[in-house]
This record gives C-alpha cells, structure tokens and sequence, in this order.
C-alpha cells in the first residue's frame, strides 16, 4: 500500500503492478490526486476525504467505550 497524492510515484507503481503485489494507493484529497496516479491505480484509490468520516465515528465509538470502562 502506498499513500501519496504525487505522481511522481507512477515508476515505481508500474514496477509494483508488474510484479502483481499491487493493492491500494492511500491518497489525502480526491482532490488533489495526480491524474498520474489515478491512471496507474485504475480506480484502486482509497481517499481519505471519503473515509474521514467513517474514521471518526470509529474513534467515537472506541472512546465512548473506554469511557465506559472506566
């Protein structure tokens, strides 16, 4: 798994699919996603931006639980 937004990541992307351990690229904004890296990844981009929040309803959750341990 890679995380970038850079395309300067597409060599070694190519090397990695190649080779067929490909799996995700992690990216921080949809928006501001190399066209490059959107081309490697054929649609195997996670973006953070998506999931932001999913990842805090989790961390919610999880201290709501630990506050109830207590």
């Amino acid at each position: 798994m890679l995380v970038s937004n850079d395309g300067d990541f597409y060599n070694l992307i190519k090397y990695i699919k190649d080779k067929d351990k490909f799996k995700n690229i992690i990216s921080p904004s949809r928006d501001s996603c190399s066209k490059l890296l959107r081309k490697i990844a054929n649609n195997k981009i996670i973006f953070l931006d998506d999931i932001y929040g999913k990842v805090c309803v989790a961390k919610e959750k999880a201290e709501e639980t630990q506050n109830a341990s207590l």
